[in-house]
């Protein structure tokens, strides 16, 4: 049982493992040598884990886009607080750029 909570320490620390990321990390550190369906097992069953397909990530997002979102949100947030919109009134939407709207901040119950 040690074992698996060592694995879960590392799957927490990383996001992409795959099962045989996983077959050779236990060969390195415990010494076992698994199949690819026993690694998969492994994933599945003892680590809880999900098979996905990995997202690629975008060339285009900025090295700093989380903090860019939480800078913009909470400009956006704080400038309807500035025109009288309670914090529980308070919504924001996202679009894709397929359907092109007006998007943005929105107060329940008023008119910006």
């Amino acid at each position: 049982m040690g074992d698996i909570a060592y694995l879960r320490t590392l799957w927490v620390e990383r996001s992409d493992w795959t099962a045989a990321a996983i077959r050779e990390l236990i060969q390195q550190d415990f010494g076992g040598l698994y199949s690819p369906d026993q690694g998969v097992r492994i994933l599945r069953k003892r680590l809880k884990m999900h098979l996905s397909k990995p997202f690629p990530p975008d060339y285009r997002r900025p090295h700093d886009a989380e903090r860019r979102l939480r800078e913009d949100l909470k400009q956006a947030f704080d400038a309807l607080g500035a025109q009288g919109c309670r914090q529980q009134d308070r919504a924001l939407g996202f679009l894709d750029e397929s359907r092109p709207r007006e998007a943005g901040p929105y107060c329940a119950g008023m008119e910006l």
